[in-house]
């Protein structure tokens, strides 16, 4: 299992080199036979920057493992937008000239389920900053509103036992207190 730990990362690494592995020998040693002629299949530039990103990936893991995650991430971005090319035809799904690699699209799923926990932080830290203390309150706000607004016709005695019991989430609880504290009822804020 820690070995799994440690080398989880390489699972959609290697996956993509058996792919490589299989379209250069089929690339080398098979024909297509087209209109009653046999001719030899060809690389176009995708294969090569495909075949480049996944050797490097697999060098800068062995060599140099912290720069690993955004080499492999680049290769497989290349590859979803089409610029790099894994498998013996391109494979696209789109419309019009944009399109996305199917295959590419499922190993960034894989590889994105692989580091859940990093990924939450990069995305927190660096796509979805945090709201500022001002739109927290405002949210806070809104949501303790929203809660009065659902409180309202509740008798006396089922809000404190909501504040009592404390079985509601904060912005409720606050609102139930608020409500008792309008209608002329102490409230302890223990």
């Amino acid at each position: 299992m820690n070995l799994f730990r440690v080398h989880k990362n390489l699972i959609p690494l290697l996956t993509l080199t058996g792919i490589c592995i299989y379209t250069l020998l089929i690339i080398f040693f098979d024909k297509v036979y087209y209109e009653g002629a046999y001719y030899d299949r060809a690389f176009s530039i995708t294969h090569y920057i495909g075949f480049v990103g996944v050797v490097l990936s697999l060098l800068v893991y062995f060599l140099k493992r912290s720069l690993f995650k955004p080499v492999l991430l680049v290769t497989l971005t290349m590859g979803l937008f089409n610029l790099a090319n894994f498998t013996l035809d391109k494979t696209s799904v789109g419309i019009g000239p944009i399109g996305i690699q199917p295959l590419s699209l499922l190993l960034i799923i894989i590889y994105y389920f692989l580091n859940k926990q990093s990924a939450h932080r990069f995305l927190r830290a660096y796509i979805i900053p945090s709201p500022s203390p001002q739109k927290q309150a405002e949210n806070w706000r809104a949501q303790v509103s929203k809660f009065k607004e659902t409180f309202a016709k509740k008798s006396d005695e089922s809000l404190q036992d909501m504040v009592q019991k404390r079985a509601v989430v904060p912005a409720a609880l606050e609102a139930a207190k608020q409500l008792l504290q309008e209608r002329g009822i102490a409230v302890s804020n223990r």
